[in-house]
């Protein structure tokens, strides 16, 4: 399938293929809504590798930089989750609830919130993980509550903006009405977070 020889063309190129990496980007997530298994894991493999492979190419380039090139993709990536997500059934996104169906997807959301060169870019960011989290098994997302709160936590406690922060505490009430138990070790800082949000917004 066409996935499988991105998937592989990501894996050998030395190519520059920038240009077109949006649009790659878009057709694969795209394919997450897919009912076909082959197609599903096709999706999620080719995926895996074009972030490697940007993520490698950044770090030729600055091995101590972080990694910001699956962020600039941000507001593709988040037009495609909102289209599976109300295309898909009350169980979610059939490619979001395979094993690791995320993990692909979260550093496109993930880079822009953490290194976002706009507050728009990281409210997009904020805005993307809330969807994963509704359109995501309760099973499927576990394993990934930790790797999602983490920088939600981080950033929500920074200087930005209200509507930046604003989106961040909507995706961590999300975080926790259907994380529940697996979001329990974040729940000391997750209540210092909300008073000190609720005190900020208090005074504007």
């Amino acid at each position: 399938s066409a996935a499988r020889l991105l998937g592989a063309f990501c894996k050998g190129t030395e190519l520059d293929f920038e240009d077109y990496k949006s649009d790659m980007v878009k057709g694969l997530v795209h394919l997450f809504g897919a009912d076909e298994e082959v197609v599903l894991s096709a999706a999620h493999a080719a995926l895996t590798s074009l972030v490697g492979h940007m993520e490698a190419t950044e770090k030729k380039e600055d091995p101590k930089a972080p990694s910001v090139s699956c962020g600039v993709h941000v507001a593709v990536v988040l037009e495609e989750v909102k289209f599976l997500a109300a295309q898909a059934s009350d169980a979610g996104v059939t490619g979001f609830n395979r094993p690791k169906g995320l993990a692909p997807i979260l550093p496109f959301f993930q880079q822009a919130l953490m290194h976002g060169a706009t507050p728009e870019t990281r409210e997009q960011a904020a805005e993307g993980l809330g969807e994963l989290v509704q359109s995501t098994s309760e099973a499927a997302l576990k394993p990934m509550v930790m790797q999602m709160s983490g920088p939600l936590i981080r950033i929500i406690g920074d200087r930005f903006p209200s509507q930046v922060k604003a989106a961040i505490a909507r995706t961590l009430l999300l975080l926790l009405q259907k994380g529940g138990p697996m979001v329990k070790p974040f729940l000391p800082q997750l209540q210092t977070t909300f008073v000190k949000t609720l005190k900020e917004h208090s005074k504007l």
